[in-house]
């Protein structure tokens, strides 16, 4: 009988996290990324009408996940089949709950695959903790990231366990997330140094990629999605700046506003440590020639991090994953391990930010079971939450508009109509007016602001702009013949509950309709 109880305690674990995931999901999801419903809208469109894409006819390769959005297609095609469609965003909640669970049991895995014989408990709770707390935002916030890591996580443990079909699963999490395509690399260097496998090994990861190759071709003729063109040109971020943004994601789950400060400094600092700490250590057993499996692990997730600080990246909430989880993964098997000298630092580096992990977990679940307003991302949700309201209202009353924004997320999934897309992604000829000098027509590289001169080339019959994103439209010829109604950026129920009614120094929630159309200000007007 005691033989079996660490299994029927497995079980129970499973069970009982499974049901706080999926609480914490449910009570949560309406605060979701406004990229999501991105996502959403394309899917929508290819179940309804064969196309793939974001306006009706337009080859543009907007979403960056062939895979996701393929993945939305069959959970939005189910949500059809039971009449449940309006709670699509709600299923796509429960999925990513359960994908995040299956993330974390196969980190166990992986823990237990490197130690097979003893390992400490203490280090597989954090780890799972770590990784929980690493996954939660972009699980959330409706994201592909759990996904993606989870198919990266099983790719790797099937390469350690001798099974070259991992290389698949490493080429899908691919196509779920493009930046793992640096993973497919690394591992096939990776067991080419070992000797694990012949090279003929690699075609697996051709069977994974080649479905969705062939999708893109067939739809976009092309695998690269215009948002990479778009946000280099359109966001311009000093690489300092990226570098400092990826050092206070450890932390990225926590939020209390009078703390921010220490917390972000907190989490730079040990970061910092960690980064460097690691970075030696992968160079020291590469000099050696004695690498191991968590030697990819700190390969990955140092490859991500100096990818996104060359490229001047913009880090969004649900690429947080793709670094930390690799780094979570290594610093626990490297202190599991102990057998370098600096491991004291990795410890206390490790513990100062687990501990910041764990503060942010207790506020989610506190923000689920209490109020939404302590979640960490509610005023970036809420916002989205008020786009989908009045998307469905402005569609309603002007089904044959067009509609421009720099955020099209939540509005373009629920306004169907054509959407211009000022930040150039849905939009590409958008990017010939951009990018903007700041300060003088935005407040800074990180805000993709609306060009007046775009407005005023395509002169949509609608626009929906938070102030921070149309301060110069705003002041601008541009609207001179549209007719401007400010409206809070909160739902009434979130306004309620909400620290605060400021959102990146704005007030409001502008629209902007032109001259010649009624304005139904009873609907417009909560």
């Amino acid at each position: 009988m005691p033989a079996h109880l660490p299994k029927r305690f497995a079980v129970l674990a499973n069970i009982l996290l499974a049901g706080i995931l999926l609480f914490v999901h449910v009570k949560l999801f309406h605060y979701g990324y406004d990229d999501a419903y991105i996502h959403f809208r394309i899917a929508r469109n290819l179940y309804e009408t064969g196309q793939s894409y974001f306006n009706a006819g337009e080859a543009i390769k907007v979403s960056t996940s062939s895979a996701w959005t393929l993945t939305l297609t069959v959970l939005y095609a189910l949500a059809n089949l039971f009449g449940r469609v309006s709670d699509f965003p709600l299923i796509v909640a429960i999925y990513n709950a359960l994908i995040s669970l299956a993330g974390v049991n196969i980190t166990l895995r992986l823990f237990a695959l490197f130690f097979p014989e003893k390992r400490s408990k203490v280090l597989a709770v954090a780890l799972a903790c770590s990784c929980m707390a690493t996954l939660l935002p972009a699980s959330i916030g409706l994201m592909e990231t759990p996904t993606a890591i989870l198919l990266a996580l099983i790719g790797i443990t099937l390469l350690i366990q001798e099974r070259p079909v991992g290389f698949l699963f490493l080429g899908l999490a691919a196509y779920y997330r493009i930046e793992l395509g640096l993973l497919v690399i690394l591992a096939f260097l990776f067991t080419i140094v070992q000797r694990s496998f012949r090279v003929k090994s690699i075609l697996y990861a051709g069977i994974g990629i080649f479905p969705f190759l062939a999708y893109d071709l067939y739809f976009f003729r092309t695998i690269l999605p215009a948002s990479i063109r778009a946000k280099s040109i359109v966001y311009q971020i000093h690489w300092l700046a990226t570098l400092f943004d990826i050092l206070n994601c450890p932390a990225a789950i926590l939020k209390i506003d009078p703390l921010q400060g220490i917390i972000r400094g907190i989490s730079i600092y040990f970061s910092l440590i960690l980064t460097i700490g690691l970075g030696i250590i992968v160079f020291a057993q590469v000099r050696r020639k004695k690498v191991s499996w968590l030697t990819l692990f700190i390969a990955w997730s140092l490859a991500i991090i100096l990818g996104y600080t060359a490229s001047h990246a913009f880090v969004f909430g649900w690429y947080i994953p793709l670094f930390i989880v690799p780094a979570a993964i290594a610093v626990t098997g490297l202190i599991q391990q102990a057998e370098y000298k600096g491991i004291i630092l990795l410890k206390l580096s490790g513990a100062a930010l687990l501990l910041l992990q764990i503060l942010g977990l207790a506020q989610t679940a506190s923000a689920a079971l209490i109020s939404p307003a302590i979640y960490a991302n509610f005023s970036e949700g809420a916002r989205v939450r008020q786009y989908l309201v009045i998307g469905a209202i402005l569609y309603q009353d002007y089904p044959n508009a067009t509609l421009l924004s720099s955020e099209i997320g939540g509005l373009g999934y629920a306004f169907p109509g054509y959407i211009y897309d000022a930040a150039g992604l849905a939009s590409p000829q958008a990017l010939a007016y951009h990018p903007l000098p700041y300060p003088e027509q935005r407040p800074s590289g990180y805000i993709g602001a609306i060009p007046p001169a775009y407005v005023e080339a395509v002169h949509p019959d609608i626009i929906v702009s938070l102030d921070v994103f149309a301060e110069d439209l705003l002041d601008s010829q541009a609207v001179a013949s549209y007719q401007l109604i400010k409206m809070p950026y909160f739902v009434a129920e979130d306004a309620a509950i909400a620290p605060s009614r400021v959102l990146w120094n704005s007030l409001v929630l502008n629209v902007l309709i032109r001259d010649e159309f009624p304005v139904n200000f009873t609907n417009l007007n909560p």
